[in-house]
């Protein structure tokens, strides 16, 4: 995001005082970790609180702004997750020309910044709490797969059809911009044929983008706990493998700790099919894919990973 993105401090003074008609702003910065948005870090008097301030500099087809806003205002009450409460939520660009929001500053800080100095058994304390969490996330029950709130036409009602629509397109733009190989291409649309394989009835609500920047911990009296789960932006109706895929794929591959403590707090609090690893496997390979043919990055060594990831999804 550019520095224009980010409102004045005049700005963000006068959305703050349009909830709390007294209130002066004592400092701002922007919240730790990486983010798609605008996220700072406030801290107010008269009422005294830290609140974050959220400017959706990225709207898109897929409303991403008011998905996340309905999706914070029910997840509490449906699933327990700790997730940040809206404040006040504005799209009317009389302030600033993006839609924001105003949201609860929930304790602690991203798990991606505390990690690296945590030893083995703090790190599996904190995945098994990711583990549950994500899967009360997934309890929520979905009507179709794919994007949230799209019309029903633009849904699939099958897991399979779903994902070999999601691999055929990205098939041929791997294939237009020699991304990978055409026959690792191919090898991965015929494993997603399978229909013994991607069998799943109902999708349900996913994350989208559960990583360590999105998990915030804080240090109690026993050791750091789980306090947040953000970011749902990328919020879809999906099956559960993709969210652990894209956990194991870029966020944790380096704490194994951290994998053993999510999987059995996952399997505790969550349903895992019998063919879950060979399914894992596909979905690795399918984010693995997706990331390549986003080009967030070019860096030869990322590619390199994403080809390594994919040719592994496809070992049987």
């Amino acid at each position: 995001m550019s520095d224009s993105d980010t409102p004045t401090p005049e700005q963000v003074l006068a959305m703050v005082q349009g909830i709390f008609a007294g209130a002066a702003l004592t400092s701002y910065q922007p919240f730790a970790g990486r983010h798609d948005n605008v996220n700072l870090d406030l801290h107010l008097s008269n009422p005294t609180m830290q609140v974050v301030l959220k400017v959706y500099t990225r709207v898109d087809s897929r409303r991403t702004p008011w998905k996340e806003t309905y999706l914070l205002r029910t997840l509490t009450s449906e699933t327990g997750v700790p997730v940040p409460r809206v404040l006040h939520f504005d799209d009317t660009a009389a302030l600033v020309s993006h839609p924001w929001a105003l949201h609860t500053r929930l304790p602690g800080e991203p798990l991606s910044g505390v990690a690296p100095a945590l030893d083995g058994f703090e790190l599996e304390s904190i995945g098994y709490e990711a583990g549950r969490y994500l899967a009360h996330i997934h309890q929520i029950p979905l009507a179709e797969f794919g994007e949230l709130f799209a019309p029903s036409s633009a849904g699939q009602t099958s897991e399979r059809a779903y994902v070999l629509a999601a691999i055929t397109q990205l098939a041929e733009a791997c294939a237009a911009r020699q991304l990978a190989p055409p026959e690792v291409v191919d090898q991965f649309l015929q494993l997603a044929a399978r229909a013994e394989l991607l069998d799943r009835r109902q999708p349900c609500l996913l994350h989208g983008d559960y990583t360590p920047e999105n998990v915030i911990v804080e240090r109690g009296s026993t050791g750091y706990h789980v306090t947040g789960i953000l970011e749902f932006e990328q919020a879809l109706g999906a099956s559960p493998e993709r969210d652990i895929a894209t956990l194991l794929n870029w966020g944790v591959e380096q704490w194994p700790a951290f994998q053993r403590g999510f999987l059995d707090g996952y399997a505790e609090s969550g349903t895992v099919p019998a063919q879950f690893w060979p399914r894992l496997r596909l979905y690795q390979a399918l984010v693995s894919v997706e990331r390549l043919v986003a080009g967030g990055t070019r860096k030869p060594e990322t590619i390199a990973e994403c080809r390594r990831r994919i040719a592994q999804g496809l070992v049987p």
